[in-house]
C-alpha cells in the first residue's frame, strides 16, 4: 500500500511539475505617447489679411513588453493650420481630421499616384515595428528618410522619420501599466 501511495505522490508531483513548466509569466506593460512636430510655420497678420501657423504634428503610441519590444504601435498624423487676427485671436476651424481619419479621403492614390493610401501605408508600418525594439525601428529609416526594404516590401513607400521619432519620444516616456502580457 505505501508503494502505491508513494508512486501516485510521484506521479502527481511530476504532472504538477510539468504543467508549472507550461505556465508562462505574466509581464507589465508600459505604455507611451509621442509626438514629432515638423514643419512649423508663421505668416504675419496684417490689416489686410489674417496670418496663418502651421505644423505637422505625428503621434504615436505604444505598448511595449518588460524588454522594450513593441507589442503594439499606433500612429497618426495632422496638418494643423489656424488663421488669427491682426490682434492675435485665434479662428476657430469647424474640425480638423487627421490623414488616418480622412482615409481614402485623404487622396494620396488619386493625387500623387501612391500605392496605398496614407492610413494604410501607417499600417503597413505598425506592422513592421511590432516584436522590434527603439534601436531596430530607428535602422528602418533609409536614405532620403523613406523606409528601408523591408518597409517599402510593408507596403509603406512614405517617408518614415517622423513616425520614428513619434515612436522614440513615446517608448521614452512609457510607464508601467497593470496591462499583463503573457
Amino acid at each position: 500500500m505505501k508503494k502505491l501511495i508513494s508512486i501516485t505522490l510521484c506521479a502527481l508531483m511530476l504532472l504538477f511539475s510539468l504543467a508549472a513548466c507550461g505556465e508562462k509569466e505574466e509581464k507589465n506593460l508600459k505604455l507611451g505617447l509621442g509626438l514629432c512636430v515638423a514643419s512649423p510655420s508663421a505668416t504675419d497678420a496684417t490689416e489686410d489679411g489674417n496670418g496663418k501657423a502651421q505644423a505637422t504634428v505625428t503621434v504615436a503610441a505604444v505598448t511595449l513588453d518588460r524588454d522594450g519590444r513593441i507589442v503594439d504601435c499606433q500612429l497618426d498624423c495632422a496638418d494643423t493650420t489656424v488663421e488669427y487676427t491682426a490682434d492675435g485671436k485665434a479662428l476657430a476651424k469647424d474640425s480638423i481630421k487627421t490623414k488616418y481619419e480622412a482615409g481614402k479621403d485623404y487622396n494620396m492614390v488619386t493625387y500623387g499616384n501612391a500605392a496605398k493610401e496614407w492610413f494604410e501605408q501607417a499600417d503597413a508600418f505598425e506592422g513592421v515595428v511590432i516584436g522590434k525594439t527603439v534601436d531596430e525601428v530607428k535602422a528602418l529609416v533609409a536614405e532620403g528618410n523613406k523606409g528601408s526594404d523591408e518597409v517599402i516590401k510593408a507596403g509603406c513607400t512614405i517617408m518614415v522619420h517622423e513616425f520614428v521619432k513619434a515612436i522614440e519620444k513615446a517608448a521614452a516616456g512609457a510607464v508601467e501599466t497593470e496591462a499583463k502580457s503573457s
